[in-house]
């Protein structure tokens, strides 16, 4: 009979920390990154305030959503690596969500001549992609701390 793996503790709590940076690099990153291909101006400005607003949503997110989740995907012996950079996708996306609905209410309430504008959808995905990516690169930080580390895990995707 199988024992269910239980991370430590304290890597668990660690992990829960590091998760929301490595989300807010990757997300800081891939705009830095982007807006350097086009030429844009002030880049590192923005993508240092890019940074702690994404840090700030992802702990956020983290905290509201992230702890909740893991604890169940515990309770139920899912810690694959499959299941936390899918869960951590979600989780990452689940404040852009509500973020670009909220901006959508507010074109359509205050501005309806924006509304027809063809860029709010394409700017909605590339934000839900943004978010999307850094979520799973927070969920593959998550892992590589807190689950890779045991030498005889078992529930692990990659060896």
């Amino acid at each position: 009979m199988n024992t269910p793996y239980r991370p430590n503790p304290y890597r668990v709590f660690f992990g829960f920390l590091i998760a929301p940076v490595a989300g807010a690099l990757a997300y800081a990153g891939i705009l830095a990154a982007i807006g350097t291909i086009v030429g844009s101006k002030g880049v590192i400005a923005g993508t240092a305030t890019m940074f702690v607003i994404a840090l700030i949503f992802a702990a956020g997110s983290t905290i509201l959503l992230g702890v909740p989740t893991y604890l169940v995907i515990r309770r139920r012996d899912r810690l694959t690596l499959l299941n936390i950079v899918l869960a951590s996708g979600i989780l990452g996306w689940a404040p852009s969500l509500i973020m670009t609905s909220s901006t959508l209410w507010y074109l359509a309430a205050v501005h309806p001549w924006e509304r027809s504008l063809p860029n709010i959808p394409v700017a909605m995905l590339q934000h839900w992609g943004l978010a999307i990516a850094s979520g799973v690169a927070g969920g593959l930080a998550f892992w590589a701390y807190v689950i890779r580390p045991c030498p005889d895990h078992t529930h692990s995707v990659a060896s």
